[in-house]
């Protein structure tokens, strides 16, 4: 197995060279939403555990799990867990179609999640069966993510996600069929002024009061051609002070 550890936010993450790979899309969902101390928190769909990894080292009296389907993704977040000393996160590997919590599951305070983006039949799927399930729905769909998360969350419990902005609607529905009502909405674009590419969502288990605060849309990149991150962007995926 060609693998090796990134430092990202000194964080060591154990990946693929050429498979698989941690995205900036999981740095904004982990600065998305911050966990209160001693709080159970879930990943659903963790991958390669970059989002838990990096909340549970910077969240020392939380517990976190991360759930997916994909041995190899988990096994190189166990890795990852061992070479950075954390012993707050576990893994464990199920089908969220399927799980085995159905009776006395014990509830988590939050669950995050950035489920695939493509729904099957859209795009081409990846010869790569790793890289194709984490971008295409073969293990479910954004509606199963909700289901799960709701059955997880104890009531009034959040969850957090990040999904394409094109599939907006996909996940408000998912999230509300789910008994999950949002409450902050945030969007993604790549340069000012420019068509959002991703949304990032918080949702709260139970009824809402049918306010959704919209924060200003966060804008990745200065102007040019360039990938040179706004300050904005800086301040989360680096965690630097603005």
């Amino acid at each position: 197995m060609n693998e090796k550890y990134d430092l990202i936010n000194d964080l060591k993450l154990v990946q693929s060279a050429s498979g698989v790979k941690a995205s900036v899309d999981s740095l904004l969902l982990a600065r998305f939403i911050r966990p209160s101390p001693e709080w159970r928190v879930a990943d659903l769909g963790c991958g390669n555990g970059l989002v838990g990894l990096l909340l549970a080292r910077e969240n020392p009296h939380c517990r976190l799990l991360g759930i997916d389907i994909q041995r190899e993704l988990l096994r190189q977040a166990s890795l990852s867990a061992g070479l950075n000393s954390l012993d707050n996160i576990f893994f464990l590997q199920a089908d969220l179609r399927t799980p085995p919590w159905r009776d006395g599951v014990e509830r988590f305070d939050m669950v995050l999640s950035n489920p695939p983006y493509r729904k099957v039949g859209t795009g081409r799927i990846s010869p790569d069966p790793v890289r194709a399930a984490a971008r295409h729905e073969l293990h479910g769909d954004v509606s199963d993510f909700a289901r799960c998360a709701s059955t997880l969350l104890r009531d009034g419990g959040t969850s957090a996600w990040i999904y394409l902005a094109d599939r907006h609607d996909d996940l408000v529905k998912a999230v509300s069929d789910a008994g999950l009502s949002q409450v902050r909405k945030r969007f993604v674009v790549s340069r000012e002024g420019g068509d959002p590419s991703l949304v990032l969502l918080e949702a709260l288990k139970g009824e809402g009061l049918g306010i959704v605060y919209e924060e200003e849309p966060l804008v990745l990149y200065r102007d040019g051609k360039g990938r040179d991150y706004t300050e904005a962007a800086r301040g989360i995926i680096y965690g630097e002070k603005l």
